[in-house]
């Protein structure tokens, strides 16, 4: 189940760096230059690191580790609720 959920995330990603947006005046923006700056600035590190499969990563300091942990399934909790409120599912 892991697995299925990083490749949604990873699929997000990419598609951020292309999904249109507003800006100030309202006005759709379409340029990808622009598209991918906004994201990168935005919550691209967020999106990132809600992404990562830490569990292929040795780390043996559990204590240390398990509240790193805690913390990534935060972050991906708030990244499927991002994902439910903008995408309209």
């Amino acid at each position: 189940m892991d697995v299925v959920i990083e490749v949604f995330f990873l699929f997000d990603i990419i598609l951020n760096f292309f999904e249109e947006f507003r800006n100030e005046e309202l006005k759709p923006v379409r340029e990808i230059k622009l598209i991918a700056l906004r994201y990168v600035r935005s919550t691209f590190i967020v999106d990132v690191l809600a992404t990562i499969p830490f569990r292929f990563f040795d780390l043996t300091d559990y204590d240390k580790n398990n509240r790193l942990f805690f913390i990534l399934k935060l972050l991906r909790c708030y990244k499927l609720k991002e994902l439910m409120d903008t995408k309209n599912f």
